[in-house]
């Protein structure tokens, strides 16, 4: 059994579980943002202690940043999420960022103006992010390619479907494509030694598809491009899947093919500066700090040669599972209603019980687990109760804020 078929089966549940369930509102983003900057948090800090990082593995700190990955790029909310009123005290800031001018019966309010300054910042740089990728790879498809002639034992080393090439004026040996998987060396006097190295390396990250990781913290870094805990995750990232590279090409070594392989690193590390820049994932990695790097890299490799046990499929199901259920069943929303409506907000909000009383009957509001919303064509707007047979016309601004608890809204 693979150490991380646990890990399988909760996401195949809660997925299943949120099959035709899909919702969005400000507060499932804002509470997708608290809950994985804690968890971003937290997996940086127990990659930091040793004896957490012995339980977890590399290959276990990458997948708990590729899971908080994938919650930033869905934040959403599920039908059996609970809503937690924020603190009375923050309501007078609720209100402050939902005011704003109307103009032609379209409110414009601090709340769009920040999402609209968040989207076009985080569109321009993923253009940017984009226009180098694609800057990189022209350039390196224009430099003087040869075929790489393997033996027997590089042959090997060598991914189906993936070719290798020598490229004149490359810097750093790289792995790169996603349909065309490809492997480029410098070409350089290397020895046979070295070049099976740089094989076994490059071959970890085409298998694992390691580029295709990286791409995507890449644009999470465009889209959440304010969020300093998410360049936090991306470097850590790129450490890490360059050690668990290094773990996997030298699992099988004795101490001696260990220092071989240590120094084709170190060979690969002197001749960095010699051609152009690379673009792909580079043996070296691509962090600021490549001596740092290369020390906890050169340790990392050292210590599994030691031996020891581990559990990551049972530590990293543990915390995926914490992560999935707070981010997707605790969603904080604003002790909040517009100006226009006076009374008092009880129960959990949501879907479980949302509940308004004022002295006119006219003014009761009851919303249960299977209320939904109606926007009309003609602008108009409806809250619909199946259990109360009620179904009432509401302003704009109350439908905004059912909207914001999680109801469906159903499009005439």
């Amino acid at each position: 059994m693979s150490p991380y078929s646990s890990t399988y089966g909760i996401f195949s549940f809660f997925f299943k579980a949120l099959s035709g369930s899909w919702t969005w509102s400000y507060w499932s983003l804002l509470s997708c943002l608290i809950w994985n900057s804690v968890f971003i948090a937290l997996v940086f800090a127990l990659s930091k202690i040793k004896a957490a990082k012995k339980q977890l593995g590399t290959s276990g700190i990458i997948l708990l940043y590729m899971v908080c990955t994938a919650f930033l790029y869905f934040p959403i909310d599920a039908r059996w999420q609970r809503n937690i009123l924020l603190p009375e005290s923050l309501s007078e800031n609720v209100k402050f960022l939902n005011r704003g001018e109307t103009y032609q019966e379209n409110k414009f309010s601090l709340w769009k103006l920040i999402f609209i300054i968040w989207g076009v910042t985080a569109f321009l740089l993923a253009l940017r992010m984009l226009f180098r990728h694609l800057k990189a790879n022209l350039l390196i498809g224009r430099l003087p390619k040869t075929p790489f002639r393997s033996d027997e034992t590089t042959e090997k080393l060598i991914p189906k479907g993936c070719k290798a090439n020598f490229a004149t004026g490359l810097s750093v040996p790289i792995s790169r494509g996603f349909f065309k998987r490809e492997i480029l060396i410098p070409d350089k006097e290397y020895t046979e030694t070295q070049l099976a190295n740089i094989l076994r390396h490059e071959s970890v990250h085409i298998r694992k598809r390691d580029h295709i990781c990286m791409l995507l913290t890449d644009i999470l870094c465009s889209v959440y491009w304010w969020h300093p805990l998410i360049y936090l995750l991306k470097r850590d990232m790129e450490k890490n899947v360059e050690i668990r590279a290094d773990l996997a090409a030298t699992k099988d070594m004795s101490k001696e093919e260990l220092a071989e392989y240590m120094k084709t690193l170190l060979v690969v590390f002197k001749g960095r500066y010699e051609g152009k820049a690379a673009g792909g994932l580079g043996m070296l990695g691509n962090g600021k700090n490549l001596r740092k790097e290369f020390r906890q890299r050169f340790a990392a490799m050292t210590e599994e040669k030691k031996g020891r046990k581990r559990l990551p499929g049972t530590a990293a199901a543990v915390v995926l599972a914490a992560a999935m259920i707070l981010t997707y069943t605790v969603v904080f929303t604003p002790y909040y209603l517009p100006e226009d409506y006076s009374g008092t907000v009880t129960g959990g909000g949501g879907r479980d019980y949302f509940e308004k009383k004022v002295e006119s009957a006219d003014d009761f509001f009851f919303v249960s687990e299977n209320s939904y919303l109606i926007r009309h064509p003609d602008g108009t707007y409806e809250l619909c109760t199946p259990e109360l047979d009620m179904r009432k016309t509401i302003s704009e601004q109350m439908f905004e804020t059912f909207l914001s608890t999680g109801l469906e809204c159903i499009e005439e």
